[in-house]
């Protein structure tokens, strides 16, 4: 969840079904319009942008008084800033730090050039850190940059390996003594290797490629 430092809620959200005892989503109608807290997948919903703009069919005119572009522009990016922040601080505690964020979604696309960064406190609050974000301008940017991700991960697999215990240190899946890392792939290796000793090619400095740590947010 994130706080909301606005009084424009949000629409939908999830509840436990008192028959059964599991979540289920909210219909379309529901909203909390003030409210100062929201989870994130509803604070960013498209339903709640079009609140913002006056024009969500599921709700009375008198509870959604529109806003311009520019005012519910900003409030949108608040929003997204204060989601990647935690998400970033999430992500952190579970693989470490991330080097970079791309945010990914149809209402990111506004947010273009208003956020750069996303800024957190690891739990224990010993350290701030800053992460670079990046949100492409355009549609068709964001499906080159999903597909490119979907290929340069081809090169990874999933490798198990077990320690005596728990491993705080150890970043990736932990149950008990088994942790999951992402490792490279032999073939994949191999060409690295080749390249860089110069045999097979022009004799060309090539840099090794590291698998990255990222984040993305799709809104």
């Amino acid at each position: 969840k994130i706080q909301l430092d606005d009084p424009y809620g949000y629409c939908g959200g999830i509840k436990t079904d008192k028959q059964t005892g599991r979540i289920v989503v909210k219909p379309p109608s529901a909203h909390k319009i003030p409210h100062r807290q929201a989870r994130i997948r509803f604070a960013l919903d498209n339903n709640t942008w079009l609140r913002f703009m006056g024009r969500n069919p599921h709700l009375d005119k008198s509870i959604q008084p529109p806003l311009d572009m520019k005012d519910a522009t900003r409030v949108w990016t608040r929003r997204l800033q204060s989601s990647i922040n935690k998400l970033a601080e999430k992500f952190h505690d579970i693989y470490g730090p991330p080097e970079v964020v791309y945010v990914l979604g149809g209402n990111a696309t506004r947010c273009h050039g208003m956020i750069s960064c996303a800024s957190y406190e690891t739990t224990d609050h010993a350290i701030k850190l800053q992460v670079p974000v990046i949100i492409p301008k355009e549609d068709n940017r964001q499906q080159l940059m999903h597909m490119a991700g979907l290929v340069f991960s081809t090169q990874f697999k999933v490798k198990q390996v077990f320690a005596p215990g728990q491993d705080p240190l150890a970043r990736g899946w932990t149950r008990g003594g088994e942790i999951c890392m992402w490792v490279k792939r032999k073939e994949f290796r191999r060409k690295a290797n080749k390249a860089a000793s110069g045999t097979g090619g022009g004799g060309a400095d090539v840099k090794k490629v590291e698998p990255s740590r990222c984040r993305t947010l799709s809104s």
